[in-house]
């Protein structure tokens, strides 16, 4: 019987905290923006050629894998020809190689539910190399901005294991030279992308994404009508932005935001469940601020206000994450005379 009042007890204790207490009931909004390069380049330079290489003998198939128009940079336009590039960039396949041998592995064989048998099979190895070399150059300066040669990149596949070290043999006879030519092609692809990733960090305007997590609140007892009407004004608002610079209206439209989570915060009671604006809001409220002082790049509030949502459980990994996306921004912005191409 006891235990009957103690479970019937907890019943109406987690009932009324639901039934008074707040929820931040997120959803995330996705905002975009360009961000500006690391190193940003000279105002007059407006164009690039781009050009890929490859001077393998033993995979004449990678000049095919992805054309010369993969290479781009945000923010710049391309030249067909060089002759008309204000910025020359090549990536460069120098050679391919690939070693493959054969290794026996112990394994047991099971006969039955209580009987195993010790076995010799075999494995192959394909261990695969491509020789890259990427070139920078800022032609209507004349100046070189990055030349890397010889940088190797490895990759190893390993087969399946053969039941008897034979058959391992002759399968790595029969497949080990077309494992090596997509492992050369996977080589290929993944060393293009970081290249062209590299490139346009350094120098280039791509535009970005962020998604994060917006308060809406959520409780039977309370009316959150207020914080329904900013997220819808916050998303409806960020979905007009294509990532350029700021307009009035856009501004407008986070200001008002902030207005309205800032006048609910102004009703914060700190440990009453019953409050409308408690506890288990009050972070997600200042992180609702950081956000939108993100997007209109006040750095200091955003700062401030993580630091207050930082206090709150559970947002510590949100802060500090966010934290370190606003600083490597600002820093980007602040290094650039300009926000984006024009």
């Amino acid at each position: 019987m006891n235990k009957f009042y103690f479970l019937l007890a907890a019943y109406i204790f987690s009932f009324s905290i639901s039934l008074y207490g707040q929820r931040p009931n997120t959803k995330k909004v996705t905002f975009k923006y360009i961000q500006p390069p690391e190193f940003p380049l000279p105002s007059n330079i407006k164009t690039y050629h781009s050009r890929v290489n490859n001077y393998s003998t033993r995979v004449t198939t990678l000049d095919n894998i992805m054309p010369e128009s993969i290479i781009s940079i945000d923010g710049y336009k391309k030249a067909s020809f060089l002759s008309d590039a204000d910025l020359e960039v090549k990536f460069s396949i120098n050679n391919a190689s690939s070693i493959n041998y054969v290794q026996k592995v112990n394994y047991k064989e099971k006969i039955n539910d209580s009987t195993y048998v010790d076995r010799v099979g075999g494995i192959y190895i394909v261990e695969s190399t491509i020789n890259i070399s990427t070139f920078i150059k800022d032609v209507l300066n004349d100046r070189i901005l990055s030349s890397k040669d010889g940088i190797n990149r490895t990759q190893k596949f390993t087969s399946p294991r053969y039941s008897t070290y034979a058959a391992a043999v002759s399968a790595r006879k029969a497949n080990a030279l077309s494992d090596a030519t997509r492992t050369y092609h996977a080589l290929y692809s993944t060393s293009i992308s970081s290249f062209i990733s590299s490139i346009n960090s350094d120098f280039g305007y791509p535009v970005k994404k962020t998604s994060q997590p917006i308060a809406r609140g959520k409780g039977k007892k309370h009316d959150y009508s207020d914080l329904n009407k900013a997220f819808d004004i916050f998303s409806s608002t960020l979905e007009k932005y294509d990532g350029s610079n700021l307009t009035p209206e856009i501004e407008l439209g986070i200001l008002n935001c902030i207005d309205i989570w800032n006048k609910a915060i102004l009703e914060f009671v700190p440990k009453k469940r019953k409050a409308r604006i408690g506890d288990k809001i009050i972070g997600e409220l200042y992180f609702n601020l950081a956000y939108a002082h993100f997007i209109l790049r006040d750095w200091e509030n955003v700062y401030e206000k993580l630091s207050k949502a930082n206090e709150s459980k559970g947002l510590k990994r949100l802060t500090k994450n966010f934290d370190l996306k606003a600083k490597s921004l600002e820093k980007r912005y602040k290094s650039n005379a300009v926000t984006e191409r024009p």
